[in-house]
């Protein structure tokens, strides 16, 4: 009880101190760039009075996350209360080289003045010689040594009239072009959005004063970075080179100026609750025949709408998690489209979405055998609980197209937009020996050197290393469709390398050849990366007509097909090579199909596949053949090439 007396005491007694309010200039020192979002760190120093001081960064951005703001310090003081505010009384704008440019377009109109102030004095010197050409008089005449010398004076003096009239011109079009360019920008700057700034404000106590040193962090949300990579081959004799490359952007209202940046692979907008499973019922969507008509028994949930406070604006994102109600778990593949428009993305292996929206859109959410969900793009997270539909089919099939021929991964599409690449200032970058960390399965990177970027909301290219990879290579082709051999990079140890999913730039034997997708997330014992077609391999598939007839019998009708495949390799190295076709496979007892010859092959009876895989040497050529037959009835038509 006397402790707390005492407490009192002391805080009556300096709350009977004038508070001190002071505006802290603070420095953005330290930004660690998640996938979605960016905590920052700003450092402060202020000279404290005895009692309550009042301070505040000023000059912040408005996009705060006030739920992950921390503030510690160094000094013998205590901080009583930390709080957040936007201000939007000062505001700053998003073009910050506005005075450079009015100065700048002063400079022009002065030099514009004084070009047409000397096209003036030249014209009236044109003037004055052109009103004054009459050499002599009546009475006296004009000598010939006269009028070649005035000739000879008016040509020389008119053509360095004419050369400086024209020198002006020049000068003035420069000039012109270049005030149009500025007052372009002046415009674009003018209609730019005043953006109000975010404050902290914190009380401090101190007993005497002294001088103290704050550091304070917080989450912003409109900033990210996405990792994308450049594959490099010259040579499938040597190892592939693997460059790690980082597109990132940042929109948060305040510029970063020489700071440590961190890229980071974790995601803060994730869920810190642990999942809760709730009783899983079967056959609950029955009905019983009560008072002359039909009554459920089982009643489902509607679907749920989950909009949580963030504790910041709307800036034109919205991501989410999509889940069954039935069990929680999130839903693969819902689509998520804003109505009215072909703009859409799907979710992720865990449920997940990110979508780009003008605020006041309407979100729809489908997903075979749920009930659709519509819902206004008026908050930065929406999360939807979807309802299982009560459907009148016996069984409802969903077929997964686009199946790879034996890892069977699934590939979702995803919304790209497609932005111009701006480099950043040219640096030779270079990552710390132990930048990439793994704490919880989350990677980092530290770039060595202090970065700067703009809240200007555009992508920069930032090259933060690279490695080489050891790869098996092999080259893949199903010359039913496409007559190109594909090469295929299969990487055995691939989890040493801290690889993710992400686009990569294929360069293969000096060349751009495309952009392929690495999905590390999907791969199990070997990670396959497709590198694009090689033409230094023919293929050439084609119908042997020899083997190939029609035979009727009774009702029936048989008909045999033979393929030969032609493979030669023009590299100067040997080549493993896999190819792929296929024969057709009955699911009626009156059709019979035959393979008649596999010339080889590896056989997949339920689906029909043949699979070669062939080594070449350098310029070797080989044929690979099979034939198959197909007996029907011969009312039937059949596609059986």
């Amino acid at each position: 009880m006397k402790n707390i007396v005492l407490i009192l005491a002391v805080l009556l007694s300096a709350s009977c101190l004038a508070q001190q309010a002071q505006n802290l200039d603070s420095k953005v020192t330290n930004v660690t760039l998640f996938l979605s979002g960016a905590q920052v760190t700003r450092s402060a120093q202020a000279t404290l009075k005895a009692g309550i001081s009042e301070l505040t960064f000023t000059g912040l951005s408005e996009n705060i996350d006030a739920n992950t703001i921390r503030l510690t310090g160094e000094g013998s003081f205590t901080i009583i209360s930390v709080n957040s505010r936007i201000n939007y009384l000062k505001t700053q704008k998003t073009v910050k080289d506005e005075e450079s440019l009015k100065a700048k377009k002063k400079q022009l109109e002065i030099q514009i003045e004084d070009i047409v102030s000397q096209q003036g004095v030249l014209a009236t010197e044109e003037n004055l010689l052109k009103a004054n050409q009459k050499i002599g008089s009546p009475d006296k005449g004009t000598t010939t040594l006269e009028l070649k010398s005035a000739a000879d004076f008016f040509r020389v003096r008119f053509t360095e009239l004419s050369g400086k009239k024209l020198e002006l011109s020049r000068k003035q079009e420069s000039c012109q072009e270049e005030l149009y360019k500025i007052d372009s920008q002046l415009g674009e700057a003018n209609q730019e959005e005043l953006k109000p700034t975010g404050e902290i404000m914190m009380q401090v106590m101190a007993k005497e004063a002294m001088n103290a040193k704050f550091k304070v962090s917080y989450l912003v949300r409109a900033a990210s970075w996405k990792p994308e990579f450049d594959l490099r081959l010259d040579d499938i004799s040597q190892p592939l080179e693997l460059s790690r490359r980082a597109k990132i952007s940042q929109n948060s209202g305040e510029d970063w100026q020489d700071v440590k940046l961190t890229l980071s692979t974790g995601n803060p907008n994730e869920s810190g609750t642990e999942p809760r499973l709730s009783s899983w019922f079967l056959g609950g969507y029955y009905s019983n025949y009560q008072n002359g008509s039909y009554k459920n028994r089982y009643e489902p949930n509607r679907s749920v709408i989950d909009k949580p406070n963030t504790g910041y604006t709307f800036t034109g994102k919205v991501s989410g998690r999509v889940y069954s109600l039935d069990d929680g778990m999130g839903l693969i593949g819902v689509s998520v489209v804003i109505k009215g428009t072909t703009r859409g993305v799907l979710t992720d292996l865990d449920g997940k979405y990110t979508i780009d929206a003008t605020y006041g859109n309407d979100l729809q959410f489908s997903f075979v055998g749920m009930k659709a969900v519509t819902t206004r793009a008026d908050n930065p997270i929406i999360n939807i609980g979807m309802e299982a539909e009560l459907m009148n089919l016996d069984e409802v099939v969903v077929t997964a197209m686009g199946i790879s021929r034996e890892s069977k991964s699934l590939g979702y599409a995803s919304e790209v937009e497609e932005k111009q690449e701006k480099p950043v200032q040219p640096r030779n970058l270079q990552i710390e020996s132990n930048d990439q960390q793994q704490v919880r399965s989350v990677k980092e990177y530290v770039i060595s050197m202090p970065m700067s970027m703009p809240s200007d909301g555009k992508e920069y290219n930032l090259v933060i290393g690279g490695e080489t990879i050891k790869a098996v290579y092999e080259f893949h082709s199903t010359p039913k469709l496409d007559r190109d051999a594909f090469l295929v990079a299969k990487v055995i140890n691939w989890q040493d390398y801290d690889l993710l999913d992400a686009t990569a730039g294929i360069f293969y034997e000096g060349t751009f050849t495309g952009k392929t997708r690495l999905s590390a997330s999907l791969a199990t014992d070997t990670l396959d990366i497709s590198l694009g077609r090689d033409k230094s391999i023919m293929i050439e598939r084609k119908k042997v007509k020899d083997y190939t007839s029609n035979q009727f019998m009774g009702s029936n009708r048989t008909v045999q097909r033979a393929w030969e495949i032609s493979l030669r390799n023009n590299k100067k190295q040997p080549v493993t090579l896999i190819i792929f076709d296929q024969y057709p496979v009955s699911k009626e007892k009156d059709i019979e199909v035959e393979l008649v010859e596999n010339g080889g092959a590896r056989i997949e009876k339920e689906t029909g596949m043949l699979r070669w895989e062939v080594v070449l040497e350098p310029g070797q050529v080989r044929k690979l053949n099979f034939k198959y037959s197909v007996k029907y009835p011969k009312e039937r038509i059949l596609s059986i090439e």
